[in-house]
């Protein structure tokens, strides 16, 4: 049976049909010829090319690229914005600085250049401007922003900044510490909107972030989103769970919504007082290393997948591998067969490996667990308050525990438990007498 709306078209008369059908094609031309590609010169002598996605209107969204750099879906989600009546500017400041991508590549953009980045899209007319990254790319946001701000003191065209899952840490997390934030977090008084996934080991942490921008003066306020994941939004499509795709979709009405709310702020006359930057503890390193920090006193009292509760204490006089997990996490699951053999290797020592799977349920634990094989118990911290008290801002994170219940070694990130170093020091570990209950007292 023909579909009703298409059984009526054909009954169109030929002429009509051949009308729309030009129709069609020359507002698919016009639409095609609103994308520009712009070449902007940058105060640092650099030029960034720039892709335009015009709509005639009073805002203009520039979406600047996060350490990963700008991928397909964001020229997919401009065309959307742009049939939302939102223009977009796509900065490749990649190319502009002939910087890789990678983890520390927005250290490299310029404030200054985001403040000039800014100056063009707003135009003569003044346009509001709001401006968008995501992971570290947050990093340059705020600190462009800064900038503009400095150098048009009651200048009402930066509208607002909006932040998909930021990472805004003033370095790598140290084991057992305290996360400090980028000075130009606490120095930050524009509105601020941002977009969080659910599914992220940063997910915890964003009323921490929310607090320290709201000491500078900015307006916060937060879109949370559940059960999706971090990256949702640039991920292949094959990647996407049903929340994902759910999310995606729903993305450009979710922005155009959220700067008209911004857009209600008023703003500051001028940039908030940038403090220094206190003194950051020795860079973090990768793999299992030594711990320096204060013994933690956190508790952790969890119960495992049959529901038998666990502490710590009923391992003293045993030493134990305490690990941080979740299982949308690559590198946690990547860890576990070195993990699983670890444990089989002193299957006759008093060595015990507990996984600690963060803010995920039981049945979804289950799940996984069914299709990857896991030698260790696995205890269940839903709530995330153990791997709030334990100061984890990253999975996977471990915590190697000795006889004393004393952490000795851990590494924020995973760990090569093959590694004949790190077995050496496991077997040093287990050598080591516990202390006697006389001894203790």
């Amino acid at each position: 049976m023909l579909n009703p709306y298409l059984y009526r078209v054909l009954q169109w008369p030929v002429t009509t049909i051949c009308v729309v059908a030009l129709l069609g094609v020359s507002m698919s031309m016009a639409w095609a010829s609103s994308v520009q590609e712009l070449d902007i010169k940058l105060p640092s002598g650099e030029e960034v090319p720039v892709t335009r996605y015009g709509v005639k209107g009073k805002q203009v969204l520039l979406w600047l690229p996060s350490e990963f750099g700008l991928q397909p879906q964001h020229q997919t989600l401009a065309l959307k914005l742009q049939g939302r009546g939102v223009e977009t500017w796509l900065a490749d400041m990649h190319t502009a600085y002939f910087e890789p991508h990678g983890y520390n590549s927005v250290k490299v953009f310029q404030p200054k250049d985001i403040a000039r980045l800014i100056e063009q899209a707003a135009g003569e007319t003044r346009r509001k401007v709001f401006v968008v990254s995501s992971q570290g790319g947050a990093r340059a946001v705020l600190k462009g922003a800064r900038a503009w701000q400095l150098a048009h003191p009651g200048d009402e065209t930066l509208a607002g900044l909006i932040l998909l899952h930021p990472v805004l840490y003033a370095q790598r997390p140290m084991l057992g510490q305290d996360a400090q934030y980028l000075p130009v977090v606490k120095a930050t008084n524009l509105p601020v909107h941002i977009i969080q996934p659910s599914v992220s080991a940063s997910a915890l942490r964003i009323p921490a972030l929310m607090a320290a921008l709201a000491k500078g003066g900015a307006q916060v306020s937060m879109t949370q989103l559940k059960g999706v994941e971090s990256g949702y939004h640039v991920r292949a499509e094959e990647q996407l769970s049903p929340a994902d795709l759910e999310a995606r979709q729903a993305l450009p009405r979710l922005m155009t919504d959220i700067m008209g709310r911004l857009s209600d702020i008023s703003l500051p006359a001028q940039a908030a007082t940038l403090l220094a930057q206190p003194p950051l503890a020795s860079k973090a390193r990768i793999g299992l290393v030594k711990y320096h920090a204060a013994a933690l006193t956190a508790p952790l009292v969890l119960k495992d997948l049959s529901g038998k509760q666990h502490t710590l204490k009923d391992y003293h006089g045993q030493v134990v591998l305490l690990s941080f997990w979740a299982s949308w996490c690559p590198p946690c699951v990547k860890e576990m067969p070195s993990q699983n053999r670890l444990q089989r290797r002193f299957a006759d020592r008093p060595l015990r490996i507990l996984g600690v799977n963060v803010g995920e349920s039981m049945a979804a634990v289950n799940t996984f667990m069914s299709e990857v094989a896991v030698d260790f118990t696995v205890l269940l911290d839903e709530d995330q308050r153990v791997y709030e008290d334990w100061k984890v801002y990253v999975v996977p994170t471990n915590f190697l525990i000795d006889k004393q219940g004393r952490i000795r070694y851990g590494s924020v990130g995973a760990a090569d438990w093959d590694d004949p170093d790190v077995v050496k020091l496991v077997a040093k570990l287990l050598s080591e007498k516990p202390l006697s209950s006389d001894s203790e007292s």
